[in-house]
C-alpha cells in the first residue's frame, strides 16, 4: 500500500479583506477534520511582519515559540521536580 503524501503547511499570506480596504493574514489551520483556511484580524498583520523581519525565518519555520506552559514544564523536568496535572 502506498504511503499518503505528506503535505507541508503553507506560511500565512497577506491578503485584502472582503471590502478591499484592509490587509489581513490568511492562515492554514490543521484540525481534527483536516486543513482549513482562516482569516486573521487586521491587527495581526503588523506584529507578524515585525516578527518576520526580526527573525528572518525560512518559509516553513514557526514564527511563535513555545507557550509558557511548555517552558515551565521544561524547567521542571530539568530540575527533577514532579509535574502534576
Amino acid at each position: 500500500m502506498a504511503q499518503p503524501e505528506c503535505r507541508r503547511a503553507t506560511p500565512p499570506a497577506r491578503v485584502h479583506s472582503h471590502d478591499r480596504k484592509r490587509l489581513i493574514l490568511e492562515i492554514e489551520v490543521r484540525g481534527k477534520r483536516g486543513v482549513g483556511y482562516r482569516k486573521s484580524m487586521t491587527g495581526a498583520v503588523m506584529p507578524y511582519e515585525r516578527l518576520r523581519k526580526r527573525n528572518k525565518p525560512e518559509p516553513m519555520d514557526k514564527i511563535f515559540g513555545p507557550t509558557n506552559r511548555d517552558l515551565l514544564n521544561a524547567i521542571l523536568e530539568g530540575t527533577q521536580f514532579e509535574i502534576r496535572p
